[in-house]
């Protein structure tokens, strides 16, 4: 039997990467839960809201800047 030098084991390729054009895909924005017993629990629970809705920003300005470099190449 004849053996081929490329049939022997190697390691699999790398998986390929995908590039994806446009702009990323909405999604939604979420608030923690909460549930303060204390004053102290209530402005650490401020504090955790107001990160959420600045991640929440972030994700609207991310596919906002995109559809305005879209719509003005």
């Amino acid at each position: 039997m004849l053996l081929l030098a490329a049939c022997g084991s190697a390691p699999p390729s790398p998986e390929q990467t995908h590039i994806v054009t446009g702009c990323p895909a909405v999604t939604r924005c979420t608030l923690s839960a909460t549930d303060p017993a204390t004053n102290g629990e209530l402005l650490d629970d401020q504090d955790i809201t107001e990160a959420d809705w600045a991640a929440c920003a972030a994700k609207v300005d991310i596919v906002y800047e995109c559809q305005q470099k879209a719509a003005n190449p």
